[in-house]
């Protein structure tokens, strides 16, 4: 083989050589470039899940007994939340009838798929109704109540399988006792004196109007 061949064939060994590590290098920088993160994005934030929200009722109700329990619902599939398995008894507020006054408030929050669970149907069995049931509510958070023998039923409408948090407590609406609205009844009646005080309460189912005490009274000053 001649000088001339042998050269050549050296200088193309040379180049394969050359373009072979051009190419590793530019995998290993692309390699290193993903690992350290060079180029992307910042990272998404974490997502926190929010909780079923705090129970809300007015000053004059009092509340105890809070709690909170997890439904797992499959697809299509339905729980039901009973009052009286929710309801907690206490010494000074026990169980009444079924018209109340003391109740069961409670939120939910759906957990699991989140943000999505919107076809979370909160329903309300019908009492005395062969089953029949009525929607109240729908959606992924909410907040309600229920008297102390209802049944609220959670269905999951949805095509995933939903995990809710429902937050429960006993609550009852403290209403003012005679002695508490004396003061304000007093000012606000007040200038009646009295006069207002002795006046004659008419008989039971009798109803008195003023047309007819004057003329009453004109037929006893006629007598």
């Amino acid at each position: 083989m001649s000088d001339s061949s042998n050269s050549t064939t050296i200088a193309i060994t040379v180049a394969v050589i050359g373009l072979i590590g051009t190419l590793g290098a530019a995998l290993i920088g692309n390699w290193g470039g993903e690992d350290s993160g060079e180029g992307a994005g910042p990272p998404p934030p974490p997502v926190t899940v929010p909780h079923a929200p705090a129970i809300e009722v007015n000053s004059a109700t009092e509340m105890w007994g809070e709690d909170t329990k997890l439904l797992d619902l499959a697809p299509g599939a339905r729980l039901s939340l009973d009052a009286r398995n929710l309801y907690s008894a206490s010494t000074t507020f026990p169980p009444g009838s079924c018209l109340g006054p003391e109740y069961v408030a409670y939120t939910w929050q759906v957990r699991d798929p989140y943000p999505q669970g919107g076809d979370l149907e909160i329903l309300r069995a019908i009492p005395r109704a062969g089953g029949r049931t009525e929607q109240i509510a729908m959606g992924a958070k909410g907040r309600g109540t229920m008297l102390p023998c209802d049944e609220h039923i959670f269905k999951n409408n949805g095509l995933q399988s939903m995990r809710v948090e429902v937050r429960y407590a006993s609550a009852i609406e403290q209403l003012p006792g005679i002695a508490d609205t004396a003061p304000e009844a007093t000012t606000m009646q007040e200038g009646q004196g009295e006069a207002a005080d002795a006046a004659p309460e008419p008989l039971a189912g009798e109803v008195v109007d003023e047309a007819t005490a004057v003329a009453a009274d004109k037929a006893a000053l006629t007598n």
